[in-house]
């Protein structure tokens, strides 16, 4: 049967079973920092998912996917401490600087390795430290041993 609130029912109320929707003037919604909450814990559930499918993978390390996987792991982390701050700590009106600092730095790292995995794998090795220089030499340096051509001189121009 088909409850509706036109058909109230004495027993529970109201014609919503369990009292769910009460009356429209006396219901209070989420507020907004409830909300955000959740929000934050859903998204900070999906990236740790990812970033274990991310982080299971064996890389070498300081490799732009290394640099990606830690900065996935990173966002996740951020967000968790965004969801126990917005959902526990500021709507009990405690200090909030011992949650901020720990998310800002979090989310520090995050920025940092973001930039380095999109540097490592999209500038030309040339812009890159000394260190991104030699493994780029090094690479190219298989390349030619396993492919027979010398990678430096090849280009799609004339």
């Amino acid at each position: 049967m088909i409850l509706h609130p036109s058909r109230a029912s004495p027993r529970l109320g109201s014609g919503w079973p369990l009292g769910f929707a009460r009356d429209p003037r006396t219901m209070r919604g989420m507020d907004r920092l409830a909300i955000t909450s959740i929000t934050n814990f859903l998204l900070a559930a999906e990236l740790f998912f990812v970033a274990g499918m991310m982080v299971r993978t064996v890389k070498a390390r300081f490799t732009p996917a290394w640099f990606w996987a830690v900065a996935v792991t990173a966002l996740a982390a951020s967000s968790l401490l965004g969801g126990i701050d917005h959902g526990f700590v500021e709507p009990a009106g405690l200090d909030r600087y011992w949650i901020q600092r720990p998310n800002w730095l979090v989310m520090g790292v995050m920025t940092f390795c973001t930039l380095q995995a999109a540097g490592g794998q999209f500038l030309p090795a040339r812009w890159l430290p000394v260190r991104g220089r030699a493994a780029a030499r090094s690479h190219l340096g298989k390349v030619e041993r396993e492919t027979g051509f010398e990678p430096a001189t090849f280009s799609l121009g004339s």
